[in-house]
């Protein structure tokens, strides 16, 4: 991807910058999404989103209250960052 991009970079620069991410499979997020659609009914990409949140056990974050409603109905901790900032800093800083 990023000599598509025109970036050059070496091989092992590039395991050096992604070994911290946590990648999922897409069968791993595709099966959970739509297990979370059968019982949860949120948009597609909000089932994603979701499935995503459980696999990495995070909490989400977003200015859609609805995938925020939707993320709550299916046990994720979530914030409405419009309204929830404070309440979201709190948690970030354990206080």
């Amino acid at each position: 991807m990023a000599r598509r991009l025109g970036v050059r970079i070496d091989y092992r620069t590039l395991v050096g910058l992604i070994e911290d991410f946590n990648i999922k499979s897409e069968n791993e997020l595709f099966n959970l999404a739509v297990y979370v659609s059968e019982n949860v009914h949120p948009r597609a990409v909000d089932a994603y989103y979701i499935a995503t949140a459980i696999l990495t056990r995070s909490i989400l974050v977003s200015n859609d209250r609805i995938m925020i409603k939707n993320s709550r109905d299916a046990g994720i901790e979530a914030y409405y960052l419009l309204e929830e900032f404070d309440k979201l800093r709190e948690t970030l800083n354990g206080t």
